[in-house]
C-alpha cells in the first residue's frame, strides 16, 4: 500500500479507515533482511547501487547516544561527513536521486518522503477542454505511476529483500 501523506499519521489514518470499513485489513510496515541505514550508510562509503546518485542531504544519527546531524547543501562525500561516519554514526535519511527520473529522501524506516519525478516531460492538454485536460492528466499519473512502481520493485533490493513477517506467508 502506497499512501501519499505528510506524515506517517496521515498513512496510519488511511489504514485506520481501510480497517474500520474492511474488518481485518493486515497491512504492516515494510521489513528487510539488511538494516536500511547501515545499508544507507554504505552508500556514503561510495556503495550505492547502479543507478543510484547521492543527493545533497542526509541525517546521521549516533546509535548509542541521542544525536542527530542534518545535513544540508552538501556535497555527502566530504571527508567531515566521512569521519562522523567513521565514528560510527548511521545515515538515518539520505536524499537520492535514482536513474534519472526520480529524487527521493528516504528514511531508515524506508518511507520515501519528497517524492519528485525528473527527466520526464509532462504531457501538456491538447486544448481548454475538460476531456483534453482529464486525458494529459491520465496521462501524467501513468508515467508517475510506471516509474515509482519499478523504484518501489527494486528499493526492497537494495536492502536484501524482504524480510518474511510471520503470519504473512
Amino acid at each position: 500500500l502506497v499512501v501519499d501523506a505528510a506524515s506517517g499519521n496521515g498513512a496510519d489514518d488511511v489504514n485506520g479507515l481501510f480497517r474500520a470499513c474492511l474488518g481485518a485489513w493486515p497491512v504492516t510496515p515494510v521489513r528487510t533482511a539488511k538494516d536500511p541505514e547501515k545499508v544507507m550508510t554504505s552508500w556514503l562509503h561510495g556503495f550505492q547501487p547502479e543507478g543510484v546518485n547521492l543527493g545533497d542531504a542526509c541525517d546521521l544519527i549516533a546509535p548509542t547516544e541521542d544525536s542527530t546531524i542534518k545535513i544540508r547543501h552538501l556535497d555527502l562525500r566530504d571527508d567531515g561527513i566521512r569521519r562522523h561516519l567513521d565514528d560510527g554514526m548511521d545515515v538515518a535519511r539520505l536524499t537520492f536521486s535514482w536513474n534519472g527520473s526520480l529524487t527521493v529522501t528516504l528514511d531508515g524506516d524506508l518511507a520515501c518522503r519528497a517524492v519528485r519525478l525528473e527527466g520526464i516531460a509532462p504531457v501538456a492538454p491538447e486544448d481548454d477542454t475538460p476531456e483534453a485536460k482529464a486525458i494529459a492528466f491520465d496521462a501524467n499519473f501513468a508515467l508517475m505511476a510506471g516509474t515509482l512502481g519499478h523504484f518501489l520493485d527494486v528499493l526492497p533490493e537494495w536492502f536484501g529483500g524482504l524480510k518474511e513477517q510471520p503470519g504473512h506467508g
